[in-house]
């Protein structure tokens, strides 16, 4: 799959990338506003919280070692508003508990930085699979 088939699927969905590091944001960034119909970014826990709670999206893309709130911490909350909610985590330290404790929900990906463009594109397609019920 390329990124042109991906926006086939993903062209009317809408993401949040959560990432603390400003030039992956920013990498990232381009690439998410021309698959997805909306696209916004948090520098942090606590600001992409309070975006998913005013917007609500259909994926939350986020990094694990942030400031003033984890991307842990982050994604509890975001489970507790939506325990179906498609998550994509990417970090470079993805340790076992991490996985072992979110592996239960089945839109959770885990990628470990650095990730590749064919990595990130698998990855998104494997958690809107349940959603727009596509094959395996």
């Amino acid at each position: 799959m390329d990124i042109r088939e991906l926006y086939l699927y993903t062209q009317d969905m809408s993401v949040l990338y959560v990432e603390d590091n400003k030039n992956l944001l920013s990498a990232k960034m381009e690439i998410f506003k021309e698959i997805f119909k909306t696209a916004d970014a948090a520098e942090n826990g606590l600001v992409g919280l309070k975006k998913y709670k005013k917007n609500r999206y259909d994926i939350v893309i986020t990094d694990l070692n942030m400031p003033y709130m984890n991307g842990l911490e982050m994604i509890d909350r975001i489970l507790n508003i939506d325990a179906n909610q498609a998550i994509i985590i990417v970090s470079a330290y993805l340790k076992t508990e991490y996985i072992s404790k979110l592996s239960k929900f089945k839109k959770i990906d885990f990628l470990t930085k650095p990730v590749g463009g064919d990595e990130l594109i698998r990855s998104i397609y494997e958690v809107i699979k349940p959603m727009k019920k596509l094959a395996v």
